[in-house]
């Protein structure tokens, strides 16, 4: 099992990991809203706010996987992704896919948002 752990409050991230669960098929992957705190603390205490806030995180096997890398390690358990996973693990792929998410995760507020919490 994989815990990722999302901003519940953005739609796109929502959204994205809507897509990324049709491809879930033996339920290998538990979705968990980084934003309840209580949650947060008692199963992933190495994990602060200010993380959550910057990047996504996978946890499994008691190692943290953060942003892409987090993608990368869903995407490898999961047998119609696993090859998409091994490719992201690809020198350049990694390269550009870094980069990439991180400039997707700091405007993702900007990509939709139905609470009040995004101010877009």
């Amino acid at each position: 099992m994989i815990d990722l752990i999302y901003d519940g409050y953005c739609d796109f991230c929502i959204r994205s990991l809507r897509v990324v669960k049709v491809f879930d098929r033996k339920n290998e992957l538990r979705l968990v809203d980084g934003n309840v705190d209580a949650v947060v603390a008692q199963r992933y205490p190495a994990l602060t706010r200010q993380d959550l806030e910057t990047a996504m995180y996978a946890f499994a096997d008691g190692i943290y996987y953060r942003g892409y890398d987090a993608f990368s390690r869903a995407f490898r358990a999961l047998p119609l992704l696993r090859f998409a996973g091994w490719l992201m693990e690809f020198a350049p792929v990694r390269a550009v896919g870094l980069r990439v998410y991180d400039l997707v995760a700091r405007n993702r507020r900007s990509f939709g948002c139905s609470s009040g919490v995004c101010k877009i």
